[in-house]
């Protein structure tokens, strides 16, 4: 099986050239909406040229656990900014540590308030969108702040777990709530992919569907949908090379997409 390519993007990876993208056999896009209730800069603009550009579009809420953050404020925010188009792939909330302007970490509110908040910001959301999102999140972030939750499996997973190498028969590291996933974000910073894949950023997120790219559209429900993605055929996963002096990727991501 050759697993669906994807990548996600923000404001931070600048302009994006649509057609470098699509022939770098990417399939489908993530793109952030929201910071918190802040709209991403380049979001009315990376929004529709995704779908022009024939890719299959998830957007995702970067969801921000502060107490003086509303939780249900935050899911509004989210899916009323997409009004009418909630594109073909589900919603996303990206739950990781948030970090301040100096990239120091926020340390998220305790379990009690943590767990009850972000379950009713993804219960919102399900309610305004009519499907439960994805929840994105890394290991090592969901096992420490919130663990092994009985409700959590019914959301699919968008694992994060950075690696140096990708094989066919690699897996992502999953957070204990989860036996299965989704998507996977196997690389980000240090991959030097940006500029092959259309951004202006040296870098660029990495993204691998647990399926090949049939199984793709019918999860989005969106066959007609995709005009471009049958078109150029070029490598399915692109080789990771460290550019980093001494760095490697690190296989818990702490933020990948503040």
């Amino acid at each position: 099986m050759e697993p669906a390519f994807g990548t996600d993007i923000s404001v931070h990876n600048g302009k994006i050239n649509w057609n470098t993208m699509i022939a770098g056999n990417v399939k489908f896009v993530f793109i952030r909406a929201k910071y918190g209730t802040f709209t991403d800069r380049r979001f009315a603009v990376n929004w529709p040229a995704a779908k022009a550009a024939g890719l299959l579009r998830g957007a995702y809420l970067f969801y921000r656990p502060a107490n003086d953050v509303g939780t249900v404020e935050q899911a509004e925010a989210f899916v009323n900014l997409l009004g009418n188009d909630l594109g073909e792939l589900p919603l996303v909330v990206d739950v990781e540590h948030d970090v301040r302007s100096d990239g120091s970490q926020i340390t998220p509110p305790p379990f009690e308030v943590l767990e009850p908040n972000l379950r009713a910001c993804l219960e919102r959301i399900t309610q305004l969108a009519g499907r439960r999102p994805i929840i994105y999140t890394a290991a090592g972030y969901w096992n420490e702040f919130l663990g092994a939750l009985d409700w959590a499996p019914g959301y699919d997973l968008w694992a994060a777990n950075w690696v140096t190498t990708w094989t066919p028969s690699s897996r992502p590291f999953l957070p204990n709530a989860w036996t299965t996933y989704r998507f996977w974000q196997y690389a980000a910073d240090g991959n030097a992919q940006g500029p092959n894949l259309g951004v202006e950023s040296p870098d660029i997120d990495l993204n691998l569907f647990n399926g090949d790219l049939d199984a793709l559209l019918a999860y989005a429900n969106a066959s007609s949908l995709v005009a471009a993605s049958r078109g150029v055929q070029t490598e399915a996963v692109p080789e990771l090379h460290v550019t980093k002096a001494g760095a490697t990727l690190r296989s818990q991501p702490v933020s990948t997409k503040h």
